[in-house]
């Protein structure tokens, strides 16, 4: 299989300790990371199978002492670069310099919140004024970002308030109505909207939407005919929804693919191959995708809308000894 995406976690070490976090992102992670000549190596062998897109993850890249090394190698390579971080160790510096590549396309970055309270509450670090600061830079230097906006229950009602607050940068704006939470019910209780609250958070972001148009991205939410229509669109394929054929590669040097990239399916060490090999265990795990996805549509059946990658997650770990 060739593939002409990939996301690069680079790291699972983290300076903020985000609630809702399906990695457990924290400083408490030990370092278990490709070194610098690794991570060039499978670069190389990624570009010469054909890939052109790169997207770099964590963890946190910029906690890597030699981030600007990679960034460099694959702007030398010609790859289009996608960058997530959180930007807390970000400062006019860096950012200028990451202005200087004619291959970065677009910055992920997140706020959790409409205030450095509501952040801090849910990554565990007040870095809300220092974002702000760094969205500033990156239009000052004509940097393309995505805002993504995770919402605990409490903030559903902030998105028209954030959405306007951001309104004057050159960015896009994605707010996320459903979070995972680590396997802490507590936590799910006191932070995660409930799908019977899914249809206050559509209609806010109907409200945000008619008001910023193209600003606003998609949400994370997926109607049943929006998802009948996806199963439909993907039946006849080969390998489902894998059209972007998106390589993960983690820290350790584990590589995996799916729709979705907190998945649990590895398919061996990136380090061997960069390709991944059409065996019956892939075959096995693309059917229960599609398995899943029904199941998900009897769910979607009786509801406003459904987390989709929610949902898929949960059922995909119960089918977990069965694939492996």
């Amino acid at each position: 299989m060739k593939f002409s995406s990939l996301y690069f976690e680079v790291t699972h070490f983290c300076n903020q300790n985000c609630k809702h976090c399906y990695l457990d992102g924290g400083t408490h992670h030990k370092r278990a990371e490709l070194n610098t000549e690794q991570i060039k190596d499978l670069l190389n062998r990624f570009k010469a199978q054909g890939g052109k897109f790169v997207t770099i993850t964590g963890g946190e890249p910029f906690t890597r002492t030699d981030i600007f090394t990679i960034l460099d190698y694959i702007e030398n390579l010609d790859l289009s670069l996608y960058l997530a971080t959180n930007c807390i160790l970000l400062n006019e510096e860096k950012i200028y310099k990451l202005s200087q590549y004619k291959n970065l396309k677009l910055v992920h970055t997140s706020l959790l919140g409409s205030n450095e309270k509501e952040h801090q509450y849910i990554s565990n670090h007040n870095s809300f004024t220092h974002i702000l600061e760094c969205l500033n830079l990156f239009y000052k230097y004509n940097i393309n970002v995505n805002l993504q906006v995770t919402l605990a229950k409490d903030y559903i009602c902030k998105m028209v308030e954030m959405a306007d607050m951001f309104s004057k940068y050159q960015i896009k704006f994605t707010p996320i109505a459903d979070i995972g939470i680590k396997q802490d019910r507590k936590l799910q209780e006191e932070i995660v909207l409930s799908p019977k609250n899914y249809y206050l958070f559509l209609k806010e972001y109907e409200k945000v939407k008619q008001k910023y148009g193209d600003k606003i991205e998609a949400h994370n939410l997926i109607t049943y005919n929006e998802l009948l229509e996806e199963i439909n669109y993907y039946k006849d394929k080969k390998f489902y929804s894998l059209t972007n054929w998106c390589l993960v590669l983690r820290p350790n040097g584990d590589k995996s693919f799916s729709l979705d990239l907190n998945n649990k399916i590895t398919f061996g060490s990136a380090l061997d191959s960069i390709e991944i090999e059409e065996d019956n265990k892939l075959k096995k795990y693309i059917n229960t995708l599609k398995e899943i996805d029904i199941d998900i549509l009897g769910v979607a059946k009786n509801t406003t809308a459904v987390n989709y990658s929610y949902l898929q997650d949960i059922m995909l770990a119960k089918k977990q000894n069965y694939i492996e």
